[in-house]
């Protein structure tokens, strides 16, 4: 039967340190994930393998175990102290980051990101399945979309401090420091007392989603992640490639995009379009209209000067984080309380087997067909507008389906 869930009798509590323990966990988790391709053009060299290869072996290694177990991992989180079962996965995950620090060898490399991949997929349901019990009622779709911003703080932060690190010869020091650092929020977060289950078949007016509606927002966001994860992956590699930076410095670059366009820019579009436009357009219309706009951008990054493509760098972030944050969002709004973990777990199943192990792949495979290392940008000036103009088409579709599905007594229907 599992554990049962009831009216919450504080409606507007809210637990703001769970919440930032939550935020902090999660970032740390995408700085965990984002290590080797900081240094992947010396990891590439060490070991002797393609671009392929590598994105295969740091990013298809990691994402095969962490799709096939969420799923399972949102049932358990469904069913089981949520907070203890995201605290085992984080701790998994950081003994093998510090694990990382080591010399390495092929064999270590897929052992390390095989043990990430189990410990987020433990990780990641459960903790979307406690922010919305974690978070008032009315705020959940907000407290998402700020949660999804955390993953391009994590990055953003590893590859600055990376770039230090690399700059002084020393770059897998920065292992142990995200692994030592993930290993005590994840103690704390395993000995928090678990939040109350509450039960809302109806979130801020609106009913819960069809499935035309929930298989359109699955398919816009694994895409609008394989466009991302190419972008984060290879971004920094390119402007080493094409611009001739050194490492240091494109990891720099890339980091001061990511925290500027993906963190504030991201924020302040949202506030100020509701404000300025009057108009509070849903969750999922946010989502199309960002990644047409990141299709829009995309080729003009990858085919311009260096100094065009700083400017671009944050701009193209930005409306990233914009769908990013969305589509989380409108899951949390779509879903019932004894639903979340389950179905986060299939849109981590989804995203990752798509957008984390297909979308750096992907590139890497391209640019090995072209027989020339440098032909990286081109690869990626044509790859990602296809990959998020389909994006935002599968959002238009389905806040489609939801608009035909569900209507809200006396108002237009629901934009989720």
């Amino acid at each position: 039967m599992g554990i049962a869930t009831k009216p919450d009798p504080r409606p507007c509590d809210e637990r703001p340190g769970l919440l930032a323990l939550l935020f902090v966990i999660y970032a740390l988790a995408f700085g965990q994930r984002q290590l080797p391709m900081i240094s992947a053009e010396i990891l590439q060299l060490r070991l002797g393998l393609t671009d392929g290869a590598i994105a295969i072996l740091v990013n298809g290694c990691f994402a095969l175990p962490y799709a096939l177990l969420a799923m399972p991992a949102g049932w358990l989180a469904d069913r089981s102290d949520r907070l203890r079962l995201a605290g085992c996965g984080m701790g998994l995950a950081s003994l093998a980051t510090i694990a990382s620090a080591f010399p390495a060898t092929t064999e270590m490399v897929l052992l390390n990101r095989v043990a990430i991949g189990i410990g987020h997929a433990a990780l990641v349901p459960a903790c979307y399945s406690a922010l919305g019990d974690v978070a008032r009622p009315d705020r959940i779709g907000r407290a998402a979309a700020v949660f999804a911003l955390a993953p391009f703080i994590g990055v953003a932060l590893t590859l600055l401090l990376g770039g230090f690190l690399m700059s002084d010869r020393s770059s897998l020091g920065l292992s142990a420091l995200v692994g030592g650092s993930s290993l005590a929020t994840a103690a704390a977060l395993a000995l928090w007392p678990e939040p109350l289950r509450r039960e809302r078949q109806v979130v801020n007016g609106r009913a819960p989603a069809n499935w035309w509606t929930i298989v359109g927002t699955n398919l816009a966001l694994a895409l609008a992640a394989m466009g991302v994860h190419a972008l984060v992956a290879w971004g920094a590699i390119w402007l080493v490639r094409s611009h001739h930076l050194a490492p240091s410095h494109a990891a720099w670059l890339m980091g001061g995009a990511i925290l500027l366009g993906g963190v504030g820019g991201s924020t302040a579009i949202r506030a100020a379009a509701r404000r300025w436009l009057k108009v509070r357009l849903g969750s999922l219309v946010w989502f199309a209209m960002a990644n047409f706009a990141v299709a829009l951008i995309a080729p003009l990054l990858f085919s311009s000067s260096l100094a065009i493509a700083v400017v671009l760098l944050a701009p193209a972030m930005l409306f990233a984080a914009i769908a990013l944050s969305s589509g989380p969002a409108a899951l949390q709004e779509m879903t019932p309380a004894h639903l979340r973990g389950r179905r986060h777990g299939l849109a981590i199943a989804v995203v990752n087997l798509v957008g984390l192990a297909a979308g750096p792949a992907l590139v890497g495979l391209l640019t090995d067909a072209t027989g020339d290392r440098n032909a990286l940008g081109g690869v990626l000036m044509w790859l990602l507008p296809v990959i998020f103009t389909l994006s935002a088409l599968s959002a238009a579709f389905a806040n489609l389906a939801q608009r035909r599905s569900y209507a809200i007594p006396g108002r237009p229907s629901s934009t989720t």
